[in-house]
């Protein structure tokens, strides 16, 4: 019998249509993925940095959000 193995989910090329559809934007879904909640305040010592504007369209924001990387704080002002 062969073994079983686990199917790698390929990442979808764009996003997923029912975000779009129920009316979230590339602004909506940064301002969510950013906000501190649970926390009352931003944690210390690190960051996330997404080089370049962020884009205009819900379709573009996988691709942009694919180029992130956490940096310590002190790093940004370099970048």
């Amino acid at each position: 019998m062969a073994p079983l193995t686990r199917r790698r989910r390929s990442r979808p090329s764009r996003s997923n249509p029912s975000v779009h559809f129920v009316g979230l934007d590339a602004a909506h879904v940064i301002a969510a993925i950013t906000d501190p909640w649970p926390r009352e305040a931003r944690a210390e010592g690190i960051a996330t940095f997404v080089p370049g504007a962020p884009p205009a369209t819900i379709h573009e924001l996988p691709e942009w959000l694919a180029t992130a990387c956490v940096v310590p704080t002190e790093d940004l002002e370099l970048l």
